[in-house]
């Protein structure tokens, strides 16, 4: 016999803060820890009109903790909101910015397939213990945060799907992707605590006291622990699960939009070996501070961006795209070919004109020293600007094959510029990296001008092209005239080229002047971003738009500039 848990989410979310972490911190505690879900039974039960005796529910939870229970988990996406909370301080009405962290749960809010599943195999539960765990379900509308509306029940017939997660001592020859640790109330861990002889108090603190049992245990508030000096949950244990490869997503599962249409499992998907195997290549992280800084300045966040993560790392070679093992003649090392090191690409998704989020992203993955790197970054800083000090709050690593989309398909919440799309427009101009040439030849290819701005636009894409970064076919007798618009007018950003910063405050590039450009393209078919072209690309210049508007001819452009006109 196995006893089974539905707990389904009714908002599609989950809110939870780690028993380690602050809220502000943006952790979640994930899957729900048994003593969560435990310490929302005893919650319960006196809520109840007509409570049974204490010693059912003690015996229920000494059974439920008898046995580490399996979960099975629906697709997540981990999400925030900010705002700002009226405090009360030294006798003047104040505002504290407060982070609320989520995991959107399946297709969301009230979708069949937000629910948690937990097992507990081979528990078998007393009638009355059973009749009271359905009247405690029956109680409950939440767990975890308030925000977390929930409905559990027993099920007899378990529709269990997902990814699983089981304890590590089970997983004898698992394949496992990767372990989380969940704290756990058990019987044992009271009965060892008990036989110990406990220190002396702490200065300041109470006399440490052993709950009797597993319910008292559950039943103390946390104040009390502090106040007694307890470093951790008396009579709970921190066990190491383990997660299963997640299965292969069926035709209803929430992640078919994230799917490149065919292209996630094909052998012949143009974006195949993009990322190291099962590695994350990109990296997303939101900005906070008392002045989001504009988006003219995103070279100089991309550059703080490099510094700090430069400074986490000890300078791996990812961030500082400088080969250790390849040096020049004085001695320092040169560039990497072939564009595996980072960009550091600002957004601005809601159209102000500040940066509000930035997306770190490495075209063959990151390996584990650059993720905890990336993990560790908490805020970049400079005294060159007056924006001061920024926090940065890591919402998102995954690989970019999971979470392109097209426009009209994607998700709030996933980066555009990770988008799938035909016509590319500029985000931040563009600085062209060679100077005109006075007489130029014709490209009999392209049928652009050698040196033209246009043709330097054809340049990086077939540099981009050449290392695997773009993957699309040309049909026959497909020309790149008219599907590359050039011109230094802008098309509907906030500032005018000249307003950008365009040169880095350190490090070498070529660039041909001050100028900078817009452009829009248009590709014979729908490629994946990140897409950046020219000089500084990989600090935050010459970043493209995923764009929905059809391609607009230099004659339409023209027209329509006689209209206004």
């Amino acid at each position: 016999m196995t006893l089974n848990l539905k707990i389904w989410f009714l908002a599609g979310r989950y809110h939870a803060t780690d028993w380690n972490h602050q809220v502000n911190e943006g952790v979640l505690e994930w899957p729900p820890s048994p003593w969560r879900l435990y310490r929302t039974f005893v919650f319960s039960y006196y809520r109840l009109p007509e409570r049974p005796d204490r010693s059912v529910l003690l015996g229920l939870l000494e059974r439920l903790s008898s046995v580490l229970p399996h979960y099975y988990l629906p697709p997540t996406a981990q999400g925030h909101t900010r705002h700002y909370m009226p405090v009360w301080k030294e006798g003047e009405n104040c505002k504290t910015l407060v982070f609320d962290t989520f995991l959107a749960l399946g297709n969301g809010a009230g979708s069949e397939d937000a629910v948690i599943w937990m097992t507990w195999p081979g528990l078998v539960l007393s009638e009355s213990h059973r009749r009271l765990l359905a009247q405690l379900c029956e109680r409950i509308s939440y767990l975890g945060r308030a925000e977390s509306w929930a409905e559990l029940s027993i099920q007899d017939q378990p529709s269990l799907g997902g990814q699983k997660a089981f304890p590590l001592l089970e997983a004898v020859g698992g394949t496992g992707t990767h372990t989380v640790k969940v704290l756990v109330p058990m019987q044992e861990e009271l009965a060892k605590l008990k036989s110990q002889t406990l220190p002396p108090p702490k200065r300041g603190k109470a006399r440490y006291k052993i709950p009797q049992d597993i319910l008292s245990a559950l039943e103390l508030d946390i104040g009390d622990w502090h106040r007694q000096g307890w470093s951790g949950i008396p009579g709970a244990r921190w066990v190491a699960y383990i997660l299963n490869d997640p299965p292969k997503q069926s035709e209803s599962s929430p992640r078919k939009g994230f799917s490149l249409a065919g292209e996630q499992q094909s052998e012949s998907s143009p974006r195949k070996g993009f990322s190291l195997a099962g590695e994350p290549a990109f990296a997303r992280f939101a900005l906070s501070g008392n002045v989001l800084p504009k988006l003219t300045r995103a070279l100089s966040i991309g550059e703080r961006f490099r510094e700090a993560l430069m400074s986490w790392s000890k300078g791996h070679v990812l961030f500082s795209g400088r080969d250790p093992e390849n040096l020049d003649d004085t001695g320092n090392p040169l560039p990497v070919q072939g564009h595996p090191h980072c960009w550091y690409l600002s957004e601005d998704v809601d159209g102000d004109g500040f940066i509000d989020h930035v997306l770190v992203y490495a075209a063959k993955g990151f390996d584990e020293k650059a993720l905890k790197a990336l993990r560790d970054l908490k805020k970049v800083w400079s005294n060159e600007t007056s924006e001061g000090e920024l926090q940065t709050i890591l919402i998102q690593l995954g690989r970019v094959k999971d979470y392109a989309t097209t426009l009209e398909s994607r998700i709030p919440g996933v980066s555009p510029l990770i988008a799938k799309a035909t016509t590319w427009r500029s985000l931040t101009p563009m600085v062209l990296p060679r100077h005109f040439k006075r007489n130029p030849k014709l490209d009999p290819a392209s049928q652009l001008l050698i040196d033209s701005p246009e043709h330097q636009v054809l340049s990086q894409i077939r540099c981009l092209r050449k290392h695997d970064l773009l993957k699309f076919s040309e049909p026959p007798g497909w020309t790149w005239k008219n599907h590359i618009l050039v011109t230094q007018e802008g098309f509907d950003g906030l500032y005018p080229w000249y307003a950008y910063q365009r040169l880095r405050q350190k490090g070498n590039g070529s660039h041909a002047g001050n100028k900078a450009y817009w452009v829009e393209i248009t590709f014979p078919e729908a490629i994946v971003g990140p897409l950046a072209l020219g000089y500084a690309a990989h600090f935050g210049l010459g970043v493209f738009m995923p764009c929905l508007k059809k391609w607009q001819t230099t004659s339409e452009v023209l027209s329509a500039d006689e209209k206004i006109g």
